[in-house]
């Protein structure tokens, strides 16, 4: 009859090892999958906005003015209706002139908002205002807002909102 036998050789490394591997395997059967959330109403809270004017000299040809937004940063708060923007603006554009300066906008009137025009899209109307002045697009679950001006009488700005 022939004997078999068996050495087994545990040290420290082994057994951390072991079970680093059993730990893995029961958090993996336990993980549930997550998925992006939408949410019911994304227009609470707080979001930082940064806009984009996309000019070519359209619109100070259109307006006769050589002085023109560039682009905006602030905040939007939805719930108390608060919005302030930095804007700077470019003065004696397409002259050799031509100078940079910031202003300070602020209101502190809710926004009316309705659907709009494509499905997951909503209209922003500025305080005041008979027609919509933005479109916000809410992705990543309601945190993050893709935004477009609307005009007819200047270029448009683009960009974002990302919630705070």
């Amino acid at each position: 009859m022939r004997q078999i036998s068996l050495t087994i050789n545990i040290n420290s490394k082994t057994i951390i090892l072991l079970i680093s591997i059993l730990v893995a395997v029961i958090g993996g059967k336990n993980i549930k999958d997550s998925y992006a959330q939408t949410a019911a109403n994304p227009f609470t809270g707080s979001c930082g906005l940064i806009l984009n004017r996309n000019f070519g000299g359209w619109d100070v040809f259109y307006q006769g003015s050589t002085t023109i937004a560039q682009n905006f940063i602030g905040t939007i708060n939805f719930d108390t209706g608060y919005s302030g923007l930095l804007v700077n603006t470019v003065s004696g554009y397409g002259t050799n002139k031509a100078t940079e300066q910031q202003q300070v906008f602020t209101d502190n009137q809710k926004f009316n908002i309705t659907s709009g025009p494509v499905n997951g899209s909503y209209y922003l109307s500025a305080p005041g205002d008979a027609k919509p002045s933005y479109i916000f697009v809410p992705v990543n679950g309601g945190n993050t807002f893709l935004v477009t001006e609307l005009n007819s009488s200047k270029t448009s700005s683009s960009g974002v909102c990302q919630r705070i």
